[in-house]
């Protein structure tokens, strides 16, 4: 069994007990500096989203670019994610919904039994544990709105090319291939959550079910995040391929197009990489010991790299002097085939990912 953990109160040399002796928020701890780092992913995060929103058509109605669309959300997804483990970082440093006997003790959940009708509620999971799988799964459904991005450009750059060799049957066939994967992604998501929520509400209300469902949690993080890394793998080995022959238009500029295409790389395959370590450690590790391994390596760095990547990639630059001078003495036609039809024509139209 592969356990990578640390005892996150090994390095707690400031404590504040608003809360009473047993429920001190340690300053220094690794929970709490690991919350700092997601605090300030979640502002950058939603600085991204703001700066996007005001300074890029592709957020209003009045787009063209429909692929891009689904990138709109992305930060404010990952703004969520980053937010919700925050606040489960902190639950967890000052043991939320927990008790314990004496200092020595150990800590136990706090339960409200109702006696009529017979019912027993475990307060730790609902609102402990609640935030983790929220983060976990908003975070997941954010990935998930690349991979249905990049879909669409891989399915655009095959009609291109089709219609361009004049291959029009199999440019009728596309759509088709391209909506089953998007609804398939739907389906991986909508799958991912029922399961969450299914063991969150088993643990809550302690139903009977059998041990390895109530032990699957790590399970089923590294299920679907290694699928996951395959597809992220795979999408960007061939929008590279793509983008390296110049681009999903024949007219696209070949320095953009190179740029995308390391872009893509960047971020698949690192994307892709963390995401199967995190796989490896949510699947090989004991579920007693995932609520104590070390933070960084099982959330942080899997979480945060990948996505602060993603928003490094999808800042919008400042128009040089330059590039107003050419739109200022470029024709109405050709503004419109840049801003519309070729997206990947000037740097500051590139769509990042």
């Amino acid at each position: 069994m592969l356990v990578v953990a640390r005892p996150w109160s090994a390095a707690v040399s400031l404590s504040t007990c608003w809360f009473g002796p047993d429920h001190c928020f340690h300053e220094t701890s690794d929970l709490t500096v690991c919350a700092y780092v997601y605090a300030a992913a979640a502002l950058f995060a939603l600085y991204i989203h703001v700066h996007r929103r005001s300074r890029l058509r592709e957020h209003g109605r009045d787009s063209s670019l429909l692929p891009a669309r689904r990138m709109r959300f992305f930060p404010l997804l990952l703004f969520l994610a980053f937010v919700s483990r925050l606040a489960w970082l902190l639950l967890h440093d000052v043991h939320a919904m927990q008790f314990r006997a004496n200092a020595t003790a150990p800590y136990e959940h706090v339960l409200v039994v109702f006696v009529h009708p017979n019912i027993t509620i475990d307060l730790y999971p609902a609102a402990v544990v609640s935030w983790g799988k929220l983060s976990t799964l908003v975070y997941f459904s954010a990935f998930s709105l690349i991979l249905q991005f990049w879909s669409d450009v891989l399915h655009d750059a095959a009609a291109a090319s089709a219609t361009h060799s004049h291959h029009h049957p199999s440019v009728s066939a596309k759509p088709a291939s391209s909506s089953r994967r998007n609804n398939l992604l739907a389906i991986v998501n909508v799958w991912m959550y029922v399961l969450e929520v299914g063991q969150l509400l088993a643990k809550t209300f302690e139903w009977r079910v059998p041990p390895w469902v109530s032990n699957a949690d790590g399970a089923v993080i590294a299920a679907f995040y290694g699928a996951m890394s395959i597809m992220l793998a795979i999408y960007a080995l061939r929008l590279r391929l793509i983008f390296a022959r110049g681009g999903a238009d024949m007219t696209s500029s070949s320095a953009v197009s190179k740029t995308v295409a390391t872009r893509v790389t960047i971020i698949g395959l690192l994307s892709s990489a963390l995401f199967v370590v995190r796989s490896v450690l949510f699947f090989a590790s004991p579920k007693d010991t995932l609520d104590h391994a070390y933070p960084w390596m099982y959330y942080a760095m899997p979480e945060l790299v990948p996505g602060c990547a993603v928003l490094l990639f999808m800042r919008v630059k400042q128009p040089s002097a330059v590039h107003h001078r050419r739109k200022d003495s470029a024709s109405p036609m050709a503004l419109s085939l840049v801003t519309e039809r070729v997206p990947f024509l000037t740097s500051e139209d590139v769509l990042s990912v």
